[in-house]
């Protein structure tokens, strides 16, 4: 039957649904041997097109239908998995050596589970006040360069410490030794310099432009005056 379309096509199945269902089972029940050799056919160009597989459960080679298939029959994928070979590991708690077949177990017994749990967490919260005590310090560091009221409140409180609190002196000597605030100091002076030498590079040539400028503009105003 010709058809205009595509979609006269496609609508033409749709309306004839059952009755080509039907056909074709008919036509499948009469050729039955033809069905069978397109079979064979079909897994040859599978075979040729992916590559053999071992049976997760038997390690016979096959064919996989689908991506994910593990099992070549249905009795292997539905018989109980074979135990995973021992391995011999040292408890991350006790130290004590146990046998498992988990490749993720550490631990020997609830008990030294419980303690890795329990010290997992302190660290995490740990880290967790790490990060935190982090933002905060950049928040203030922030708001020290861009708030003036801020800075100096806080520029006097620390007078105030350092006259009042010999132990804060003592604590203060120290840290401004230590190589963290040294580099910091550093790179502070560095990028200070740096500020200093291109503004004073931008203010000459600025300054020797604009004497140009006012020497071409006196020539071409006053001719006979130069």
């Amino acid at each position: 039957m010709p058809f205009k379309s595509k979609e006269d096509k496609a609508a033409w199945r749709r309306l004839n649904a059952a009755r080509n269902a039907a056909y074709t089972a008919a036509w499948k029940a009469r050729n039955a041997d033809r069905v069978a050799a397109m079979k064979e056919r079909q897994k040859a160009k599978l075979a040729a097109a992916r590559p053999l597989v071992g049976c997760a459960q038997c390690g016979v080679s096959f064919v996989r239908s689908q991506r994910n298939k593990k099992f070549c029959s249905e009795p292997c994928r539905t018989r109980p998995k074979a135990q995973a070979p021992t391995r011999e590991v040292d408890c991350k708690i006790c130290g004590i050596r146990f046998a498992t077949s988990r490749y993720n177990k550490a631990t020997c017994s609830d008990a030294c589970h419980a303690e890795n749990e329990r010290q997992h967490n302190v660290r995490a919260a740990a880290k967790a006040t790490k990060a935190n005590a982090a933002r905060l310090n950049a928040e203030r560091r922030a708001k020290y360069k861009s708030d003036i009221a801020y800075r100096e409140k806080k520029i006097e409180q620390q007078k105030q410490r350092w006259a009042n609190d010999p132990d804060y002196r003592e604590a203060e000597s120290e840290r401004q030794k230590s190589p963290e605030v040294r580099a910091r100091k550093r790179a502070a002076d560095n990028s200070r310099k740096s500020e200093k030498a291109i503004n004073s590079f931008f203010q000459t040539v600025g300054k020797t432009l604009t004497e140009k400028l006012n020497a071409s503009n006196l020539r071409s105003t006053c001719p006979d005056r130069l």
